[in-house]
């Protein structure tokens, strides 16, 4: 019995590696996660193989992530479908790779046979070397689920336009994230009581052209808004803003009550 079930596990695994004809070049980031044998136990040579894993993958030009790493690349977190995940099972003289997406669907399973687990890399290697040339292609990127926001199809050029025909008030304008975390560079334009801050510009591809990123609403206090502020992950915050000579300040706070004010600086136009 328990010759057959390794029997069973073992081609389990091998119908298991099938080409899902989806290739690398919509990930990012490359992210090791778990190494366990067929038992859930961690695999001993741990470092070793995870080394070997994530040298094989710098090699190949990929931004490579270990489970265990604390600090993640801002994009990540707010869209983990950037990062491919990597499982390694290892069974008796067998070690098996697999790919998931964010949700945890495999891409790939790619197994190897060898003395030991890092012996039996070397084959799922060299199989990984007839995948075609990785070159991450922004195209081909799985977004994650967020929230729908507003969207004012304007374009930066037709922003200025606008700015330049017509009377504004003072907060209108272009403007750009100042000593903040994220960058952003938005347009802010009236829309009957409101002011909406559009996207022009974002370092975060689940952020698109025109969608709405701040929405102000005027106070009985000069230059003071209540201001409705998306977050990053598109999640909304009601907070407040004041407006001084030229510069944004949108308080936000996190989750610890630390200070994470949003600074935009007025860039168009001058006056």
């Amino acid at each position: 019995m328990k010759q057959l079930n390794k029997l069973i596990l073992v081609l389990f695994f091998l119908l298991s590696s099938i080409n899902y004809a989806q290739e690398f070049n919509g990930y990012k980031y490359i992210i090791v996660s778990n190494l366990l044998n067929s038992r859930d136990e961690y695999i001993s040579d741990y470092s070793k193989i995870s080394n070997q894993i994530s040298d094989y993958f710098t090699k190949k030009n990929m931004i490579v992530i270990k489970g265990y790493d604390t600090e993640k690349p801002r994009e990540l977190e707010f869209n983990p479908c950037l990062g491919l995940f990597v499982r390694v099972e290892e069974f008796d003289k067998w070690i098996s790779l697999q790919f998931l997406n964010c949700k945890k669907e495999k891409i790939k399973n790619i197994m190897g046979k060898g003395r030991n687990s890092s012996e039996a890399l070397i084959p799922v290697f060299e199989k990984l070397d007839q995948i075609p040339t990785y070159a991450f292609d922004e195209k081909l990127i799985e977004l994650g689920v967020y929230p729908i926001v507003e969207n004012i199809n304007k374009t930066e050029s037709e922003l200025k336009s606008y700015f330049d025909s017509t009377k504004t008030d003072a907060i209108e304008g272009i403007y750009k994230s100042y000593k903040s975390k994220s960058n952003y560079k938005l347009g802010i334009i009236r829309d009957g009581d409101f002011y909406k801050a559009i996207i022009i510009e974002s370092e975060f591809l689940h952020w698109k052209k025109g969608d709405v990123k701040a929405i102000f609403e005027s106070t009985a206090a000069d230059g003071v808004f209540s201001t409705n502020y998306i977050k990053d992950d598109k999640i909304s915050l009601e907070t407040f803003s004041s407006l001084e000579g030229g510069l944004i300040n949108i308080e936000i706070r996190n989750s610890k009550g630390e200070n994470e004010d949003m600074k935009l600086l007025k860039l168009y136009p001058k006056n």
